[in-house]
């Protein structure tokens, strides 16, 4: 409908473009880079070429592709940044004919499901971070990595 291709195109046409946020949450750093940042408006913006703007269908595809964990992760550097809570929203436009566009704002509900799915992966990458993971043959991944150093003509004196 016009009312989301005008919302849409105001959201796109303000604030910043392509923003990166770095931060350090449990020991880990993360990187974020944010499609629409209107920091005056304390809004950000998600872009995504979907397959369908039925809300039905889009609330799926937040859980299949992982949309709610980026929202809870985007928010959480926001948060980290800006020591500030930002609106976060999604502006959707189908991939096909005839392009339809949607502005959708996950609910606090959609939120904690991501916030607690991202605290599940937090927890298995720490878990896995101090592992050498065993490879099906008995060898371990560790016998794989080799040390490099520049070559002799690279390296200068001080």
């Amino acid at each position: 409908d016009n009312g989301s291709n005008t919302m849409a195109q105001h959201l796109l046409e303000n604030g910043e473009s392509e923003i990166s946020i770095f931060w350090t949450l449990e020991d880990i750093n993360f990187k974020c880079r944010i499609d629409k940042l209107d920091v005056t408006k304390k809004i950000a913006v998600e872009y995504k070429t979907v397959r369908s703007v039925k809300e039905s269908v889009f609330a799926s595809d937040m859980i299949n592709f992982g949309y709610d964990v980026q929202m809870a992760l985007y928010t959480d550097g926001i948060r980290a940044y800006f020591d500030d809570d930002f609106e976060y929203l999604f502006v959707c436009q189908e991939k096909s004919p005839p392009y339809l566009i949607r502005v959708f704002k996950p609910d606090e509900q959609f939120y904690e499901i991501g916030q607690r799915r991202l605290d599940d992966l937090i927890q298995k990458y720490k878990s896995y971070e101090a592992v050498d993971w065993q490879l099906p043959d008995g060898r371990f991944i560790s016998d794989f990595i080799q040390t490099i150093s520049p070559p002799s003509w690279a390296t200068y004196k001080t």
